[in-house]
């Protein structure tokens, strides 16, 4: 699992996993992931905007890079195990297996999958990039409105620029984690709205059964049928492509 240390001088995180490939355990891929993140998320509390415009550059390059090197080898630890999951499925459907016939191993591996391909993706960050990033969670932090936000999320945040996520993407999902930490019955009232969303949009499509689960459109924000803000309370961000995104919130908010 990760271990993190914060000093007065600098941020170090060490990552001790292995993962068993013996009975195609690959799920612990997803448990590794997690850890991951949990750790990351217990022990970066408390590190806020605040925190960061006092430390010194040396300080705030340590936790990039900390932070990148844990990431970045959980990532390479998974990355085995999930592809040769994808090669034996594919070599599964060419014998001419189906969806409905997997062996037990397989079909709860591949309910795993995209939970592990999606927090793959989340968790990497660009080792090249570290005194960019330095550089871009201080332009971050000059806004005021933003130093609640946990030095950890800033980071991801400033990965989102890097890959060139929309400005409005980026925007929202600031914005956020600036509500951080949300009441409870501000979220319920929201995740209310947004289910009644989907349970309408279920019944016009008139399937009893239906093939695929019902998601909210960037048409049904132009229609008023749901607002912006409701999914962002949700955790949720419509994309151009009109697919849709959860919004991340690693850092611990009180």
């Amino acid at each position: 699992m990760a271990r993190y240390l914060f000093t007065e001088n600098t941020w170090t995180c060490s990552i001790n996993s292995e993962v068993n490939m013996k009975s195609g355990r690959y799920a612990f891929a997803l448990v590794v992931s997690g850890l991951f993140l949990v750790s990351a998320k217990v022990h970066a509390g408390g590190l806020d905007g605040a925190k960061w415009v006092q430390a010194q550059r040396a300080q705030k390059t340590g936790f990039v890079t900390g932070l990148a090197s844990g990431a970045n080898t959980v990532y390479s630890k998974i990355y085995t195990p999930i592809s040769d999951l994808v090669n034996r499925f594919g070599e599964y459907r060419r014998k001419g297996g189906t969806i409905f016939s997997l062996p037990d191993e397989l079909g709860l591996n591949l309910v795993f999958m995209p939970s592990v391909q999606n927090t793959l993706d989340e968790m990497s960050l660009p080792d090249a990039e570290t005194e960019k990033i330095v550089d871009r969670v201080d332009k971050l932090y000059a806004e005021t409105a933003n130093r609640k936000i946990q030095w950890i999320d800033a980071v991801y945040v400033t990965k989102m620029q890097i890959e060139g996520k929309s400005a409005e993407w980026i925007d929202v999902q600031t914005r956020f984690l600036r509500m951080q930490p949300i009441p409870d019955n501000v979220y319920k009232d929201a995740r209310e709205a947004y289910e009644k969303v989907l349970g309408d949009i279920l019944r016009r499509s008139g399937e009893r059964i239906p093939t695929e689960a019902p998601e909210v459109s960037l048409k049904d924000i132009k229609e008023g049928v749901i607002s912006v803000e409701t999914l962002t309370k949700c955790g949720y961000f419509i994309t151009e492509s009109d697919k849709i995104a959860e919004l991340f919130c690693y850092g611990s908010y009180e």
